[in-house]
């Protein structure tokens, strides 16, 4: 599928060329350029197609320039800027014109065949522009664009950077490109992006300027976060695996702002390329990219004081026993222990019935919480009655959003159903607990708020994964490797492979499950502060995945458990949202994101 893709991509970027000869009647010429030089074969010791006075890329002005001199040698520097203008829909400035010299394609033989000028020296021009950078390359793009072969030699030179200049040009020659640069930790580099830029080779045939930084100094298991700042554009960051140019992690709009920020876990074994570019097309600017090392986050003291975190449970009516009420109350209890951390008040609207399920039952006008209420019932499910053996429970938060800087804080209302043909069961088996504290796992955030979705990276995948430093720090401090794996499809818990973990989808009767450092870790990824990690379960990572109970053993699965939202913006946060004006509601939000974030998740 990624090899289509970026062929379609050829063939778009060879349909505009072609179609813009065949208007000139120079399409079908098998000589298309006759200047009454020689055409004897010449033999320079390199090529170079750095037309527009940077030697250093071969960037959208180089090839607007070079198409330019092909069509009329004797191209006026405004002649040039019209071709930009009427193909590549760019404006290039003179000096973007002036280190073109004469025209080069009349002058060599591109594909080494003796024969200059032709359409397949215009071929290579086009692949090396694309990226190609060996005969091969060059042959295959050729005949994905053109529908033949460049026929390059294995003898050929291709254009490249730090080659000689053309003969006959009084142009000097330009100095050996330097490499890739370098971005330390930590570091800030105050760079711009210009039309002189590489175009990002992953969204052509669209025109997005980039700056590659090879990332340096680092080490296995740190986690680092990236920063991308711009006031003069709206920034796109992408972490690419410079050995393969696959996607590993990208950003678009980090916390309702149009700069970029993500955390990247360091893996044994990959070369990582930091790209700084643009989410719009032909936006050029200065910017900021910054570096620096995410630290283990420390447990707080186990005695908070006043403004601890807490947790109002409300029973909406009497389908709960006293000793299963007494449970839904020790596991809101049980979360108070791990996060600790007051939460601003908030006052709740939401009318009867908004989250679904019949929750809120009653609505709620102008309801002070502080920090989280969550209704409980024991009658139903949230998705219907219930049945014996389908989903055991269902949580999840609802309602507004609660604004906190450059993020969202947790959602301040919950609610959690249980199915009312289980609860028994549940309770005699010494299981209800685990649930209770699942479905309020999942009523707190995890796997739920819109701070989740941004720390999930391969999405759609078969390995999807959380990359929220906090969490992959004990992930890796307890044995694993890199950012922490997250359920195929179901991409609201941990994979199976965690084991007897408290946030996967299942659980075996008889069996410990743990609240591990892992989940509570996450919470502080998720927006919490005050997470007292010390005060997680024991736990061990099991070494060969997910650890199956005894032959007579029942394994649960929790099914289809998250109620995730509706959840809405107050209309002033709107504002501030500067892609998401006239719109009302976060999931059309995230919509807009994915829709153009899709190029890249396609390269992961």
């Amino acid at each position: 599928m990624q090899q289509r893709r970026i062929r379609w991509s050829f063939r778009l970027i060879a349909l505009v060329l072609i179609g813009f000869l065949a208007a000139c009647g120079l399409a079908s010429s098998p000589n298309l350029i006759h200047l009454g030089q020689s055409t004897e074969t010449q033999d320079p010791p390199a090529v170079t197609l750095y037309f527009d006075g940077d030697p250093t890329t071969f960037a959208i002005a180089d090839l607007t320039v070079a198409l330019a001199l092909f069509l009329n040698p004797s191209a006026t520097t405004a002649q040039i800027q019209q071709t930009g203008q009427d193909i590549f829909g760019i404006q290039l400035s003179p000096d973007q014109i002036t280190g073109s010299g004469p025209n080069p394609l009349a002058n060599f033989d591109l594909n080494g065949d003796g024969t200059p000028g032709q359409i397949q020296d215009l071929g290579v021009a086009l692949a090396v522009f694309l990226g190609a950078d060996t005969p091969s390359s060059v042959n295959s793009i050729c005949q994905d664009v053109l529908g033949l072969s460049c026929n390059v030699t294995s003898s050929a030179q291709l254009p490249r950077p730090g080659a000689t200049p053309f003969p006959g040009s009084s142009s000097p020659s330009p100095s050996p490109a330097p490499g890739i640069p370098t971005i330390g930790v930590p570091q800030t580099i105050n760079g711009s992006l210009t039309t002189s830029d590489e175009l990002d080779p992953i969204t052509l045939p669209g025109i997005f300027y980039k700056d590659d930084y090879r990332l340096t100094g680092v080490n296995v298991g740190q986690v680092i976060r990236i920063s991308l700042i711009s006031s003069q554009f709206d920034a796109f960051l992408g972490i690419i695996n410079a050995d393969n140019g696959n996607v590993i992690d990208f950003n678009d709009d980090f916390g309702g702002s149009t700069n970029s920020q993500l955390d990247l876990a360091i893996q044994s074994g990959v070369s990582y390329l930091i790209r700084a570019r643009t989410f719009s097309e032909q936006e050029v600017g200065q910017y900021q990219l910054t570096t620096a090392l995410v630290p283990m986050m420390p447990s707080p003291s186990p005695n908070p004081g006043s403004g601890a975190f807490n947790i109002e449970v409300e029973f909406i009516d009497n389908s709960l026993s006293s000793s299963q009420r007494s449970i839904v109350l020790q596991a809101a209890r049980r979360w108070e222990q791990i996060i600790t951390a007051d939460l601003p008040d908030a006052t709740v609207t939401l009318a009867q019935g908004f989250c679904n399920g019949g929750f809120p039952p009653v609505a709620l006008n102008s309801r002070p919480i502080d920090d989280l209420l969550v209704q409980v019932t024991g009658a139903r499910l949230l998705s219907g009655p219930g049945s014996p053996g389908g989903t055991i429970g269902q949580g999840g938060p609802c309602g507004p959003l609660r604004p906190a800087g450059s993020a969202f804080l947790p959602v301040p209302y919950g609610r959690i159903a249980l199915d009312p043909f289980d609860i028994s069961t549940l309770e005699t088996e010494g299981a209800l607990l685990t649930t209770v504290l699942h479905e309020m796992g999942h009523t707190l955030g995890l796997g739920t708020i819109p701070n989740w979705d941004p720390l999930l990276t391969n999405v759609g995948t078969s390995n999807p994964r959380f990359r929220g430093p906090q969490a992959i720090g004990r992930y890796n401090t307890l044995g694993g490797a890199g950012n922490v794996p997250v359920e195929i499809q179901i991409e609201g818990h941990w994979r199976e492979s965690l084991g007897n973990e408290l946030m996967v989808p299942s659980f075996t009767f008889g069996q410990t499950i743990s609240l591990s450092p892992i989940t509570a870790a996450a919470m502080t990824d998720l927006g919490f502060g005050g997470v007292n990690i010390n005060l997680a379960d024991p736990y061990t990572l099991p070494p060969g995945g997910f650890q199956v109970g005894p032959d007579d053993s029942e394994e649960i699965y929790y099914g289809d458990d998250i109620a995730d939202g509706p959840y809405f913006l107050d209309p002033s946060m709107l504002e501030r949202q500067q892609k998401v004006s006239g719109q009302f509601g976060l999931e059309t939000y995230l919509q807009s994101r994915k829709s153009v974030e899709s190029a890249y998740a396609d390269r992961r």
